[in-house]
């Protein structure tokens, strides 16, 4: 009768059944198979308009308020993915409305560039490089007076930089290592079979597979 479950707080990345239903993943939303006892985990299934965000948990926010630097879905999921790592040596990239720009250099400090690092997944900043401008028609520039909000706080778009934009090393972050001289398996564990479930752990944070 689901007694178990009455008064019971969800985690910040799962949904709340009504009528004092368990909680389940977010991921289980709208996917076409009822999980709730009422099925009311398949009956908000909108879209967001064409100048909204959907965070994970079905919420719209204004597209504009999408990597701005102040999360405005619970799961911070409109705050995800808004820096985009180039390839070796090759400047990074912002969101930026439906597209993604370059950063100039002029006022982009460490402090900037470990913000940018952890953004990505990664541990720290490890060096801050200038390299030449792509061949682009926008590039975001810090600006304390700027009317445009990034992640790294407010600045302005303009169409050519001063001087370079930002490349930047990072150092990795890794999954755990076993310690040396350490049993292959659990004690007293048997080897799983093949295929069996579960077979695999994914450690996450805001619903984004970070190890495992």
């Amino acid at each position: 009768d689901n007694s178990d479950e009455n008064e019971c707080h969800c985690e910040k990345n799962q949904y709340k059944c009504e009528q004092n239903g368990p909680c389940i993943m977010t991921e289980w939303l709208c996917d076409g198979k009822p999980d709730c006892p009422e099925n009311d985990d398949e009956h908000y299934c909108h879209e967001c308009g064409p100048d909204e965000f959907m965070c994970v948990d079905r919420k719209c926010v204004p597209l504009s308020n999408k990597c701005d630097g102040t999360p405005q879905c619970a799961d911070h999921s409109d705050e995800m993915k808004c820096i985009l790592k180039g390839g070796p040596n090759a400047a990074f990239f912002i969101a930026y409305q439906s597209d993604s720009i370059q950063t100039c250099s002029e006022g982009f400090t460490e402090v900037h560039g470990e913000t940018a690092c952890q953004k990505m997944g990664q541990v720290s900043l490890t060096r801050l490089n200038p390299v030449p401008a792509g061949n682009l028609a926008e590039f975001f520039q810090l600006d304390p007076n700027g009317n445009y909000s990034s992640v790294f706080g407010k600045g302005k778009i303009v169409n050519k930089c001063p001087s370079d934009v930002v490349a930047l090393e990072c150092q990795p972050k890794e999954c755990g290592h076993p310690n040396e001289n350490q049993p292959l398996s659990i004690i007293n564990g048997n080897d799983a079979l093949p295929a069996a479930w579960p077979w695999m752990v994914s450690i996450r944070k805001y619903n984004i597979h970070q190890c495992g």
